[in-house]
């Protein structure tokens, strides 16, 4: 990741929504929410009350607003949160909490292993992936929250090494394990506690003249029988230079079928896996290098596999992240400047569906990029600013879109 965006995935919020209709300004004493047929609330996050428990099944507390989000559930300051799954989310405070946003209740909580993380759902449960002493981990949790397993992954690759919270990925089933080490591309069956090596460093495309020289990261599609991966290669023509550019490409799980492709002026280090679609946006931008991000996204298929790719409005997106939503219907890029400028896609048709504009007097929340939940169901959007700025308290903006 870039050493630009020091980013923890936050989250919060809580809000009870004004009518949605015509374009709307609403000022709050946080700053300032303005788009297009939407509702929003914009609220500061430090110490909090206790975590409020459902109490009838079914029943949604204090009047409830599906698909918003409580941030009073959760004490201290909101550092990070991830996609859970059905409507729910993992977030980060001065503990790990397991929230459904449908509801608004908190159904689980423990003490956290790491303050970086990323999350992945599978059946019966949750992998959190991050980096402790050990190096790249791996942290097994049940749907209650309960650790179950502890997986060092340099345990598993003798000599290798992984490198970044998304070179960890899990199968649907929660049977397999893909690791993408430095020098090759891995999977670890959980059941037989075995380790296959797919790919080295070095393998071939004949038919593209390539070559992989890295692995960053990895993900299962294709119903768990292809990994998706993404990297570094050269080319192995006899007229090549030695340099490097941006790969990505799958494999079978057998390691059969290898493919590489070398996506014209895309650079890009990681993949998003959101159910029905695997996103592989392009990497982050620091100031001066926006030559390197050409304003569109490339994802797959996650049943097929086949590639897509569709183009923003403006040349300027892209630079400052892009946002998959839970299910990967929609997609959302960040412009930074005097304010933060929002742009939700639907990505089938790659057509832009609402603009939404988020305003501060404190200039210091537009310093690092922001980051960005989309709910498919509800059609809500969540915005966590100064998450990852300990000096400041989160902003949590909270607006809807589409129809």
């Amino acid at each position: 990741m870039k050493k630009y965006w020091t980013i923890i995935f936050t989250l919060l919020l809580a809000v009870a929504l004004s009518a949605c209709g015509r374009e709307t300004d609403t000022d709050t004493p946080y700053g300032t929410t303005s788009g297009t047929d939407s509702q929003q609330n914009s609220i500061s996050t430090t110490q909090s009350p206790q975590v409020q428990e459902e109490s009838d099944a079914g029943s949604y507390p204090h009047d409830y607003v599906q698909g918003k989000f409580d941030a009073s559930l959760f004490a201290g300051k909101l550092k990070s949160c991830a996609y859970a799954g059905d409507d729910k989310i993992i977030v980060l405070s001065d503990k790990l909490y397991l929230y459904d946003t449908q509801s608004g209740v908190v159904l689980a909580e423990t003490e956290p292993p790491l303050e970086f993380f990323e999350v992945s759902a599978f059946e019966g449960g949750y992998l959190l992936t991050g980096f402790s002493s050990n190096g790249a981990t791996a942290y097994f949790y049940d749907e209650n929250l309960s650790l179950t397993k502890e997986i060092i992954t340099m345990d598993l690759l003798e000599e290798d090494f992984v490198t970044m919270e998304s070179g960890i990925a899990i199968s649907s089933d929660g049977k397999k394990l893909a690791l993408a080490g430095t020098n090759g591309l891995y999977v670890y069956d959980l059941e037989n506690e075995s380790t296959e090596r797919l790919l080295v460093q070095g393998d071939r495309f004949a038919a593209d003249s390539m070559e992989i020289t890295f692995f960053n990261s990895v993900t299962f599609l294709c119903e768990n029988t292809q990994i998706a991966y993404c990297g570094r290669g050269r080319s192995i023509s006899d007229t090549a230079n030695d340099e490097s550019f941006s790969i990505c490409g799958t494999v079978a799980v057998n390691g059969d079928h290898l493919n590489i492709a070398k996506p014209s002026d895309y650079v890009m280090n990681d993949i998003q896996n959101r159910g029905n679609r695997i996103f592989m946006p392009q990497e982050i931008s620091e100031p001066g290098d926006f030559w390197k991000n050409n304003a569109s996204l490339r994802w797959l298929d996650s049943k097929t596999g086949q590639e897509n790719q569709f183009a923003f409005s403006s040349s300027d997106e892209g630079c400052e992240g892009v946002y998959s939503s839970e299910q990967g219907t929609y997609a959302a890029t960040a412009v930074l400047g005097e304010s933060l400028i929002i742009r939700i896609y639907e990505v089938s048709s790659g057509s832009l569906i609402h603009t939404e504009e988020i305003e501060n007097p404190d200039k210091t929340y537009f310093y690092r990029i922001p980051q960005i939940y989309l709910f498919d169901n509800s059609k809500t959007a969540l915005v966590l600013l100064g998450g990852g700025i300990q000096e400041l308290d989160t902003l949590v903006s909270t607006f809807t879109f589409g129809e």
